[in-house]
């Protein structure tokens, strides 16, 4: 039962001037509470287009920052495979180190890489730089790096260790930095085997020829003094012919002349031999 129908019995049934007022107090609060609840609804309605509003506003948003997220991963993924296409199509190996613990490891580098050396990627992951290169070789590498960490380059000439054996000899340059306060550095090794080929074949050739010189030098002048007795013999039989004589003395310094002549063509016959091996 409501306020209103109370007061209204009471009044009814008792009558006096205390209900009437009693009566209109509660009709005025009544109908200001209806009215006080009509306004708060009111407002409830507001708030609650306001929220459907800011939440299609957040949804709205929400669609945007994923076609924006997706568009960065696609623009991210299509200038990954551009680098990737890159640095596939370099001719040598590639690399890129990052020091951890103090030790540098690979973490980047070309299908070439994979190739020559013949590991996996999943091998490749993090060795380190002396694990591609011959003991002997481990020396030069050494002060490339320590070069790349004082001066920011460094370069050496290196032989390869390969997966199944020894390969060829490379030159490997290297480029220092940091970033993020990590140190790394990157860089090509080229492939000179033939160069290194060519000039052991050279210094071989070298060694030969200053080998034949001194045997030239030696044999011309052991040779010298073999030739300078004929033409010695010549000069003097030539000299004594001018001088009159006898026909047995000429027949005889004729002869002596032909036999000196006949040594001197032997020995040439026998320099000629010789040289013909040089």
């Amino acid at each position: 039962m409501s306020c209103i129908q109370i007061i209204v019995e009471n009044f009814v049934d008792i009558g006096n001037y205390t209900s009437i007022l009693s009566l209109i107090t509660c009709v005025v609060l009544y109908y200001g509470r209806k009215l006080v609840l009509r306004s708060e609804v009111s407002e409830l309605k507001v708030e609650n287009t306001k929220l459907n509003l800011s939440n299609e506003t957040l949804k709205n948003e929400n669609k945007f920052l994923k076609r924006e997220i997706l568009r960065r991963q696609t623009q991210f993924e299509k200038e990954k495979r551009f680098n990737d296409k890159v640095i596939n199509s370099l001719p040598g190996i590639f690399y890129l180190y990052k020091k951890e613990s103090g030790i540098y490891k690979l973490k980047r580098w070309n299908r070439n890489h994979e190739n020559i050396y013949g590991y996996t990627s999943r091998e490749l992951k993090n060795m380190k730089p002396t694990s591609f290169l011959t003991k002997d070789s481990h020396e030069n590498v050494a002060k490339a790096m320590k070069s790349i960490e004082e001066g920011g380059f460094g370069q050496a000439d290196a032989q390869l260790q390969l997966k199944d054996g020894i390969g060829g000899w490379f030159h490997f340059e290297g480029y220092g930095f940091i970033d993020d306060g990590s140190h790394f550095f990157l860089g090509m090794g080229v492939d000179i085997s033939k160069r290194v080929q060519a000039l052991a074949e050279l210094r071989d050739k070298s060694t030969q020829l200053l080998d034949r010189n001194k045997k030239l030098s030696e044999y011309a002048f052991h040779n010298a003094h073999i030739l300078r007795s004929p033409v010695c013999r010549l000069l003097g039989l030539l000299m004594i012919k001018k001088e009159e004589g006898s026909i047995k003395e000429d027949y005889e310094i004729d002869r002596y002349l032909i036999q000196s002549v006949h040594e001197l063509d032997q020995l040439s016959r026998n320099m000629q031999a010789i040289l013909s091996e040089y």
